[in-house]
């Protein structure tokens, strides 16, 4: 049997905070940093996301049927687009109409709620399900977490709202492929599956491709559909950030030309191209490992350590999840609206104090110059608003699983 290839494509941008110094605590600026926001938006938007949709497009139209993809949206990059980019998010409907494009949900707010907050997990997948079929008319029944983060608890949560499947990266060991996991959602027995991140083939493209000193550089469209072929795989899951192209690797690259490609070397080959939803229907799954802990796509752990894996960050997120009850009694939009900032992955994820690669990409991220500095400048904001709630300083959660 040849292998079915799924193509997701993730699309974020965080909504920045600026430095913020500790004499501004209690004056309640402007946390945003607008400037920088707008600025990468407008570059993105010209190298890559306009370009990426016009491509996808006509890949469309030349493939038909045999040319299929999921994409899924952070609420962070629709909120601005919506602001300052309202082409942008026209450009991204009319890719969107097509049948051969499936949606995904997740998390408004690209955070780590379903780690630290049943409650807050719930408003937000909600939040962005409805905004779904309010910008795009469609309505997604696969789930992909934030940084693809997954367990077993977690898949409980997904079988319990109905979807028919989550988004996963790698499952340990040469775990890439479709599941199923044993949590029924219906009389009839199903049980939600599992379409887990083949890591090094999506990595082959995410972190590799432009590496002149690789091997197999450079990676052609037949290469790659040859390597995929070899897998042996029912289901390969081919999962990369949308920004790869034209942001993360420049045109100089040959990675426009790398996409273009793909489908007709996958079809040449014989290699069916499918959603999520079909790869769902048509494949039979295999049975699922047992994840205890929370795992996710990134760093070399692929655990949690990318967010909380030092004292800084714990004690950032712990606090912002501290301030849940006060939030919630507040019936305050805005607050609401703030403290969804405040819970975007990407504020922790600038505080990781990794070493060698990891420690590499982390820094390619990050705004501020040093881990400190992103912790001082949030806490800070952090600071002023438990003022603007209100609310004496709090303790924070102590972190929810053992790990």
């Amino acid at each position: 049997m040849k292998p079915s290839v799924c193509l997701y494509f993730q699309i974020h941008q965080p909504i920045r905070f600026r430095p913020m110094s500790v004499f501004e605590v209690g004056s309640m600026p402007d946390y945003v940093d607008h400037g920088l926001n707008r600025m990468v938006m407008d570059r993105v938007a010209q190298r890559g996301y306009y370009p990426a949709n016009d491509l996808l497009t006509r890949l469309i139209r030349r493939h038909g049927d045999d040319f299929r993809f999921a994409l899924s949206f952070s609420g962070m990059f629709l909120e601005q687009a919506k602001a300052t980019h309202p082409d942008l998010l026209k450009s991204f409907s009319r890719l969107v109409y097509h049948n051969h494009v499936e949606l995904l949900s997740e998390t408004w707010n690209h955070s780590l709620s379903s780690v630290w907050s049943p409650k807050e997990f719930q408003r937000q997948w909600i939040h962005h399900q409805e905004q779904m079929w309010s910008l795009f008319w469609k309505e997604p029944q696969v789930f992909r977490n934030t940084e693809l983060i997954y367990s077993d608890e977690i898949l409980q949560w997904v079988a319990g709202n109905g979807f028919a499947g989550i988004i996963t990266g790698q499952l340990g060991e040469g775990g890439s492929g479709l599941f199923a996991g044993e949590v029924p959602i219906s009389e009839s027995g199903f049980t939600p599956r599992i379409l887990a991140r083949h890591q090094k083939l999506s990595d082959d493209i995410g972190f590799k491709f432009s590496d002149e000193n690789w091997l197999y550089h450079p990676l052609t469209a037949d290469k790659f559909a040859d390597w995929v072929l070899e897998s042996e795989l029912p289901f390969v899951g081919i999962y990369l950030d949308y920004e790869t192209f034209g942001e993360h690797l420049a045109a100089s690259t040959g990675i426009w030309k790398f996409l273009e490609d793909l489908p007709q070397a996958l079809i040449d080959r014989g290699i069916q191209m499918v959603t999520p939803s079909e790869a769902i229907d048509q494949i039979h799954p295999t049975e699922a490992p047992a994840v205890k802990e929370p795992r996710s796509w990134a760093d070399e752990a692929q655990d949690l350590s990318a967010w909380m894996g030092n004292d800084m960050q714990l004690e950032a997120i712990g606090k912002v999840y501290a301030l849940e009850q006060y939030v919630y009694a507040s019936q305050d939009p805005e607050i609401w609206r703030l403290w969804g900032l405040f819970q975007q992955s990407d504020h922790f994820y600038y505080m990781a104090t990794k070493t060698g690669s990891d420690a590499e990409v982390h820094a390619h991220f990050s705004h501020f110059k040093t881990p400190e500095s992103a912790y001082i400048h949030f806490m800070n904001a952090l600071s002023d608003f438990e003022l603007r709630l209100g609310v004496e300083e709090v303790d924070p959660l102590p972190i929810p699983f053992m790990g």
